[in-house]
């Protein structure tokens, strides 16, 4: 019977000795291969790292977009630069209630098109407002317009605005956008835009339910609007519901 010998590998050997089956790490290659984005060399693979000194950085669309580091805030295209800003000039600010009152006026360097309401907000003004979209007329000021022909609600180079939707601009001809947030002044008439809602038109309206009912006790329609005139072949309680179903 023979015997088998184990194979043994001497120290000396050991280190020059190299399985087969034992890949080499020389022959891995990497997948993340370099590409081109306007002409800048950039390793793909979700590495967002350049190989040139210029980093790069996604937008808000998620697109890759390149900047230099060494570009400062002030030369981005973003900040206005000191001849497109504009003066706004906040003059009779109404004091808001349960407070001291507020400056006569306050200046302000704005850049073109901010919305003055919220121009106001950030710099202490509190302009009255209500709807902020322009209808209900809370926000109502007077921008000084020299150009402003005039009309039935304002004379010549006074225009009526709407702080809500309206944008800071130069006038043509002014150096500063003056906004009067009380045209009248603390002592002038206090304008109620809301006004035109308190001769009760909304309660005249009498809808077709309401007026078969009334007739039905013996009570006038007292000056209600009907729309329409829909004949009746049975009742609410024919069908036990109630008498919602009749409005179509």
């Amino acid at each position: 019977m023979s015997t088998i010998t184990p194979f043994q590998i001497s120290p000396s050997t050991h280190s020059s000795f190299q399985p087969s089956f034992q890949p080499s790490l020389l022959h891995f290659k990497s997948t993340r291969t370099p590409t081109k984005l306007f002409g800048k060399s950039i390793v793909s693979g979700g590495s967002t790292t350049s190989t040139d000194t210029d980093s790069v950085e996604r937008d808000h669309m998620g697109m890759l977009k390149t900047s230099s580091p060494q570009s400062s805030p002030s030369s981005s295209a973003d900040t206005p630069t000191d001849d497109e800003m504009i003066r706004v000039r906040f003059i009779n600010i109404p004091p808001p209630k349960g407070s001291l009152a507020p400056p006569d006026e306050v200046l302000v360097l704005a850049k073109k098109g901010d919305n003055l309401l919220r121009l106001g907000d950030s710099n202490g003004v509190k302009v009255p407002r209500a709807c902020r979209t322009g209808l209900c007329g809370t926000c109502t000021a007077t921008l000084t317009d020299p150009t402003w022909p005039g009309d039935e609600a304002s004379p010549p180079g006074f225009q009526t605005i709407r702080c809500c939707n309206a944008g800071a601009m130069l006038p043509s001809g002014a150096d500063e956008m003056v906004v009067d947030l009380m045209p009248g002044g603390p002592d002038g008439e206090t304008v109620n835009p809301m006004k035109r809602f308190d001769d009760g038109w909304e309660t005249s309206y009498v809808s077709d339910y309401q007026r078969e009912e009334r007739e039905n006790r013996g009570v006038e329609e007292g000056g209600g609007k009907v729309v329409r005139d829909k004949g009746q072949e049975s009742v609410p309680k024919d069908f036990n519901v109630a008498p919602w179903d009749k409005i179509w």
